[in-house]
């Protein structure tokens, strides 16, 4: 069957990713830590990276690190310029995926820990284009480093901090359930439940959430007052929650996401 190819990119939530794949397991051991510099886009954190494809050949992409996603997904376009072999295909009523067949994954001169989550490409879906980004790294392939940090000021991603490094910021409300961390952020008399989702451009209300809260909103995380963020309605959002807790937040802090103690701190410095 001819592969049919789109211009577009969804950074797949984890249940469309996992129903494509049939599951994904962690790796008993935690691989080599990774520090690197991050790319701001959009306000959502990006890396560079190295795709080694089946015959060694290396292919420059940026990924999105993104924190609701699950195992590595490329764009069409991406897939095609590295001429990146295609095996196994399923359909959902998200999409047409295609599991892709690479050596590694690298970012610096270390690679990244892929065990149990094959890569795959979208090969056909609704959404629109993600600027300036190849594919994504997902949240199960994150969470093997035990500690993610983002820092967006200083354009810094570590993964697989040491328990030695200094505690970071002030712990925020979330709650960690199915591999992603939902956050209580309140807005105006309301408190909402938002998944924490970097690869989330804007901050999205569901249409299911019965006040109108969407334009320009000050918020409280926790003990901290945000600043006014834009938040918009989504009429097709369909995950945990009330809502997406998008890069446009996020990318004010250095993020500290430690996927062992299951929780999230976040610093203006």
């Amino acid at each position: 069957m001819t592969a049919v190819w789109r211009t577009s990119l969804v950074v797949t939530t984890a249940a469309v990713t996992a129903a494509a794949l049939g599951g994904c397991q962690r790796s008993e051991a935690a691989p080599p830590p990774i520090s690197a510099v991050m790319h701001v886009i959009n306000n959502r954190p990006v890396v560079d990276a190295e795709v080694i494809d089946q015959d060694g050949e290396a292919h420059a992409m940026r990924l999105l690190l993104d924190t609701r996603g699950v195992g590595v997904t490329f764009s069409p376009d991406a897939a095609r310029r590295a001429k990146l072999r295609l095996g196994k295909r399923k359909r959902n009523d998200d999409g047409l995926f295609g599991i892709v067949d690479i050596k590694a994954v690298r970012i610096g001169k270390t690679r990244l820990e892929l065990a149990g989550a094959p890569p795959v490409v979208e090969l056909e879906t609704p959404r629109d284009t993600l600027d300036g980004v190849d594919g994504a790294i997902g949240a199960d392939v994150l969470r093997r480093y035990g500690r993610v940090t983002l820092n967006f000021a200083a354009q810094r991603v570590v993964l697989g901090e040491p328990d030695s490094q200094p505690v970071l910021g002030a712990r925020v409300p979330t709650r960690f359930d199915n591999g992603v961390f939902t956050a209580r952020i309140t807005l105006g008399s309301q408190t909402h439940r938002l998944v924490v989702d970097t690869g989330a451009v804007t901050t999205h209300i569901s249409e299911r959430v019965p006040i109108r809260i969407t334009g320009t909103r000050q918020g409280v995380w926790g003990r901290i007052v945000l600043a006014p963020f834009e938040v918009v309605s989504d009429p097709e959002f369909v995950t945990a929650g009330d809502g997406l807790l998008g890069a446009n937040l996020l990318s004010r802090f250095t993020v500290r996401i430690d996927y062992t103690l299951e929780t999230l701190r976040i610093s203006t410095t």
